[in-house]
């Protein structure tokens, strides 16, 4: 990431109207499990906290990226006014998991390098890919 790439994610979290909520933090298929009566319960709280609004989303949506069709539901899901801080996390998440594999090899690590791309030229204002949300207001 370069010096330009981290003034970029800088700016968006100073952006005017930029909101904190509190999420559970780890939004993935194994934490979310049915109760006894069929509903959908998400367990394992253990990074519960203050994020960004559209954190939970954009966690999900890297989540996902193996499910044919599911970030495209993920990002029609996501509100204009959360849409800064969907990019804001998906790129941080992005980038956190590729500092982690610095060490150990991933095989999907070239995946997500050109994932993180797209992220960044989002961030930057560049060309809208498809599966991303729109441009952050």
């Amino acid at each position: 990431m370069s010096g330009a790439d981290a003034a970029a994610l800088t700016g968006l979290a100073r952006r005017p109207g930029f909101k904190w909520r509190f999420a559970h933090g780890d939004i993935t298929a194994r934490n979310v499990l049915p109760d006894t009566k069929g509903r959908s319960v998400l367990i394992d709280w253990e990074w519960a906290g203050l994020y960004p609004a559209g954190y939970e989303l954009a966690f999900l949506w890297l989540s996902l990226g193996d499910v044919p069709g599911a970030r495209a539901k993920v990002e029609a899901a996501v509100p204009r006014s959360y849409q800064t801080g969907f990019l804001l996390s998906a790129t941080l998440v992005q980038l956190l998991h590729l500092q982690m594999w610095l060490r150990r090899p991933h095989p999907l690590r070239a995946r997500h390098e050109e994932t993180l791309a797209l992220l960044l030229d989002a961030v930057h204002g560049g060309p809208r890919h498809r599966h991303l949300p729109d441009k952050p207001s």
